[in-house]
Parts: C-alpha cells; sequence; structure tokens
C-alpha cells in the first residue's frame, strides 16, 4: 500500500493556510458557547468549511477568479473567502481576500565587504577636501572609563575630590588647575 504524503483538503486560495487537519483541531476544542461540549459535538456551526465548485464550468469560473499560475488537481475554496461564507445563488464565486494584495518580500541584499589592501587611502583621496558636516569616518571611540559626560567638567571632578577629602583626615590632592596641596 502506497503512503500519502501531505494529503488532505486545503484552500486553494494563494496565501490562505486553512486545510482539513486545522479544522479537525479547531473542531476537536471546546465550544465557547456550551463550554463542556465540543465543536463538533455541539449545534454550532464549524468555524470554517471547504468548498469544492459542483460542475466544470463553475470550476473555470472559480479559477478564473482565484488567478492562480498552475491549477491545483483538487481545487478547495474555504468559507473565508465567500461573501456569505458559502456560495450561494446571488455569489457563487470566492470573491473575498483572494491573495492579489499580498506584498512581495523582497530578499536581503548581501554585503561585500572590502579588504583594507584594496580601498584606497582617504588621506591621499581627500587631501585638498574640506569635510564634511556630520563626517566622523575619522575618529576613534572613546573607552567607556575615560568618557565623561558634557554636565561633568573638570572643576565639578576635583570638587568632588576635595569635598572627598575634607571627610577624610590627612588626606592630601594635587589638583590640575589649582597646583597647590590642600589638607584637611
Amino acid at each position: 500500500m502506497a503512503s500519502r504524503s501531505g494529503g488532505g483538503r486545503h484552500c486553494s486560495v494563494r496565501g490562505c493556510s486553512y486545510n482539513e487537519k486545522k479544522l479537525k483541531e479547531l473542531l476537536s476544542r471546546p465550544c465557547f458557547d456550551h463550554f463542556p461540549l465540543l465543536r463538533k459535538n455541539c449545534s454550532c456551526d464549524p468555524p470554517f468549511r471547504l468548498h469544492s465548485p459542483k460542475t466544470e464550468e463553475q470550476r473555470r469560473d472559480w479559477l478564473a477568479n482565484l488567478r492562480l499560475k498552475a491549477p491545483p488537481k483538487y481545487l478547495y475554496v474555504c468559507s473565508f473567502h465567500f461573501m456569505e461564507k458559502k456560495p450561494t445563488m446571488e455569489n457563487p464565486l470566492p470573491q473575498c481576500m483572494l491573495g492579489y494584495e499580498r506584498e512581495v518580500k523582497v530578499g536581503r541584499r548581501i554585503l561585500v565587504r572590502k579588504n583594507r589592501e584594496q580601498q584606497p587611502c582617504d588621506s591621499d583621496q581627500n587631501a585638498g577636501q574640506k569635510r564634511r558636516h556630520g563626517d566622523h569616518s575619522d575618529t576613534l571611540p572613546i573607552p567607556w572609563k575615560q568618557h565623561r559626560t558634557r554636565t561633568e567638567s573638570e572643576e565639578d571632578h576635583e570638587r568632588g575630590l576635595l569635598l572627598l577629602a575634607e571627610d577624610q583626615p590627612n588626606c592630601q590632592i594635587k589638583t590640575r588647575s589649582m597646583n597647590e596641596n590642600h589638607t584637611t
């Protein structure tokens, strides 16, 4: 006996992932309205149904509406794609959410790193040019331990050291701005 791979009914609309397996799984869950009962045992309608065309003419009309590149052998469309959740005399064709407006995902571009030997030196190229505003390509990052914020000046730092020295007896501090020893 041959094994079936990927069998089961599924919606043929581009981008729709509803299938028979999902329907069975949803029916095996409890019903919200009739809590102890499972959805398959209660009187509520199933969350969706898979519909197939009844005639060959209807099949051609459905396929024309779906605009599929390769028509499937077995055509099923879930109830979400019909105006009244099923094909009717007034609306026999699937019309809702047919996957026409799906966005095309653009692939990521591949960045190619050049070796440093291949790149020309900036100082040779830009010798006579002015530096543009915001161009910090030739600056090096400051290590975090040496970094100070704009609000913290050297004088503030020295004042803090003097305050610390006042708290401790017999402490000597020599600062850059004041070339004198402070003894407390």
